[in-house]
Order: structure tokens, then C-alpha cells, then sequence
């Protein structure tokens, strides 16, 4: 049987912890230089066992932030961190870095605006951090992740990736997993299919399952997602890195005032899962969307 553990927020973070051992810090109000593109992320993530899962300002890629909301094409700002891919360049260092700035707390329920470049507002955000939902007998849990952006501009927002600029197969954006280097060289499973290191890149799937070293980190879209089933980024050589695209190669565009809703679920789990367990837990997420609270 599932239980809850619980979360507390100390000074600029919200801290996750099951009977006394920490799960997540999520850094709300992170003191970043302006090329990362400053945003909340959750470093460290940790196993019930505790195995931190996630990286943080790695060597090669300092602008990747743990576990994280995270967009390299905002119309022309970059909310990824880093270059940027501008078709037939390639990746160029441009000042085009925006922000996405905690703003308040509502219960668990995170208020957020987007700023460009020069600290103008072009979107808003709301986002719900759940309890941690432990399985210890398993040893492992799970955090739900609902992220609601509106459209604060006077004109359509444009969301896209380098992929949607001309890049092949590059169509990070969205929720962004770095991993530690020993989880490199994983097994990566998807609902009807295994694959392994770089051929998973570009796969379509309601779930991916990331297994190395004895540990398993397991990302599941919501059925209301848009284009679920999406195609995924898969690093696993280089580097791990995954993320749930909803713009791998197709971009999204935001008429004034409307909203974007994407709902996750993530695993994190001590011990090597197999297909057949992921797609259990998958199906565990497929309900229809809570609605909306009316503001």
C-alpha cells in the first residue's frame, strides 16, 4: 500500500522527505547567472535508498538543472540556458536568455511568470508540486507535476525546440532530466518496445523507462497531454539526459490568453524495472484530468 511522504519549504526551497530521509530539494528561487536561464529545478533527487539521481551545472553542460521545467524557444528567448540553435548557424552564444521567476505559494500550488530577455512578462504559470507517493516495500516513489503556462502577451507565443529550428533530432524542451554520469550507457523502454542508448532518441511512447547501475527513473505523460503520445530526447552515452517533449518536431503556438496544461508523473526507483512493471504504473496515470479550479 501507497503512503504519502511530505514536504516542507525552508528559505528558497521546498524539501521533499519520507520518515526522515530527504527525497527532493526544489529550489524555488535559485541564485543563477543569466546565460543558465534561471528557473526552479529539483537537485538533488534522491532514491528511498539514498542514490542521488539527478546532476546539477555539470562540467560539460552547466545550464542543465537536475529535474526541470525547461524551454529553449520562447518566440526568440532562449528559457533552456546555454546557446542557441538558429538555423543554417548552428549553436550561437546570443544575450537572449530569459527567466522563469517564482513569484508565490498557494498551498501546493507554485505561482510563476516568464520573463524575455529585457524582464518583460510574457507568460504566467501554475504549477502543482504533490507530496511524494511512496512505495517502500518496492523502494520507490513518485512525484505528480502539473504545469498550467498562459499567454500574457499581446500576440501568439511561439514554443518550439532546436529540432522545429532545423536541428534533426534535437527536440529537447519541456520537463528535462540530467543524470549523474554513472547512470550513462542505460537501457531505455517504452510501452510496446525496448531500445537501447542513442536508437531510443525520437521514439513515440506514453512512458519511457530510463534503467542503469540498479537504479530506474521512469517518466509518464498524461493522457490529456498534447500529441501524447510525444516523441522523447534520449541521451544516454555522452551523458543521460531525457526529456518529455511536447515540441520535439512540431511547434506550439499560444493565441493571447490561451493556456498550455501538462501533467507528469516521475519514478524514481532502487532496483531495475522491466517493461511490464512501467506499463502498470503507467496505466495507474491515465485518468481523466482533475478540472480546473475557476479563479
Amino acid at each position: 500500500m501507497n503512503s504519502r511522504g511530505r514536504t516542507e519549504q525552508c528559505g528558497d526551497r521546498l524539501i521533499g522527505r519520507y520518515q526522515g530521509r530527504l527525497l527532493f530539494e526544489y529550489i524555488f528561487d535559485a541564485r543563477l547567472a543569466r546565460e543558465l536561464a534561471p528557473r526552479p529545478y529539483f537537485h538533488p533527487v534522491r532514491t528511498l535508498g539514498g542514490v542521488t539521481l539527478t546532476d546539477h551545472q555539470p562540467s560539460d553542460h552547466r545550464w542543465h538543472l537536475g529535474l526541470a521545467y525547461s524551454w529553449p524557444v520562447v518566440d526568440e528567448w532562449n528559457l533552456w540556458g546555454g546557446p542557441t540553435f538558429v538555423r543554417d548557424r548552428g549553436y550561437v552564444d546570443l544575450d537572449n536568455q530569459g527567466k522563469i521567476r517564482h513569484l508565490s505559494w498557494l498551498g501546493e500550488h507554485e505561482q510563476l511568470e516568464w520573463l524575455d530577455g529585457h524582464g518583460r512578462r510574457i507568460a504566467t504559470e501554475r504549477r502543482l508540486i504533490c507530496h511524494p507517493e511512496v512505495d517502500a516495500a518496492a523502494g520507490a516513489w513518485w512525484l505528480e507535476l502539473e504545469s498550467i503556462i498562459e499567454n500574457t502577451c499581446e500576440h501568439g507565443l511561439r514554443i518550439g525546440s532546436p529540432t522545429t529550428e532545423g536541428r534533426r533530432l534535437a527536440g529537447y524542451a519541456g520537463l528535462a532530466w540530467r543524470g549523474p554520469m554513472e547512470l550513462r550507457c542505460a537501457r531505455v523502454l517504452f510501452e510496446g518496445q525496448a531500445e537501447t542508448g542513442e536508437v531510443a532518441m525520437g521514439q513515440r511512447s506514453r512512458w519511457l523507462g530510463y534503467v542503469a547501475a540498479g537504479m530506474t527513473v521512469g517518466f509518464f505523460e498524461h493522457s490529456a497531454n498534447p500529441g501524447v503520445p510525444n516523441r522523447w530526447f534520449v541521451r544516454t552515452e555522452e551523458y543521460p539526459l531525457v526529456t518529455s517533449s511536447p515540441v520535439f518536431d512540431t511547434e506550439l503556438r499560444l493565441v493571447p490568453g490561451e493556456n498550455l496544461r501538462l501533467r507528469h508523473r516521475v519514478l524514481f526507483a532502487d532496483g531495475e524495472w522491466d517493461a511490464a512493471r512501467l506499463a502498470e504504473a503507467a496505466s495507474a496515470f491515465a485518468r481523466p484530468p482533475t478540472p480546473t479550479p475557476a479563479s
